[in-house]
């Protein structure tokens, strides 16, 4: 906050004193701003493209998943790149309703397998504490946020 009024101050100064030159140092530093901004906003425009590239899907899955972990992830690599991890939180709703069910504010999965572009992946986890008894064809699953790892996790 000091440093925004500091800078104010000299700004002001510079315009009452001498106008031309603070305009153009005012733009230069507009122009300065405004490219560090668009680069930032393009990159994370590119992480999230190659995020979307990575679908996650849950599911019961009481054929494929033995009765102790019954909940399937399944990951797909639709992207160019390998994928070291991918790291998510979910949340279970009953279908038709908005409030989640699950007794934890969140639930969180990290698979660390490598999965090659075009590739796939799944898994059984347990299904998380559930506060009602509710029958699981009505059981929805919804990912709340994702972080995946296209380059080796650093230790």
């Amino acid at each position: 906050m000091v440093y925004l009024i500091l800078v104010l101050a000299v700004l002001v100064v510079l315009f009452y004193f001498v106008p031309k030159r603070a305009a153009i140092i005012l733009s230069v530093f507009a122009g300065i701003i405004a490219a560090v901004a668009l680069g930032i906003y393009w990159q994370d425009l590119q992480e999230k493209k190659r995020f979307d590239q990575i679908e996650v899907n849950l599911s019961i899955e009481p054929d494929s998943c033995p009765d102790d972990k019954l909940l399937n992830t399944h990951i797909k690599n639709t992207s160019e790149q390998e994928i070291y991890r991918v790291h998510f939180y979910f949340n279970v709703y009953r279908e038709g309703f908005s409030t989640a069910i699950s007794r934890s504010y969140r639930n969180e999965v990290t698979v660390n397998k490598i999965i090659a572009p075009g590739n796939d992946y799944s898994t059984c986890t347990d299904l998380p504490e559930i506060d009602e008894t509710i029958p699981r064809d009505e059981l929805r699953f919804e990912l709340e946020r994702k972080r995946v790892w296209f380059e080796p996790p650093v230790i």
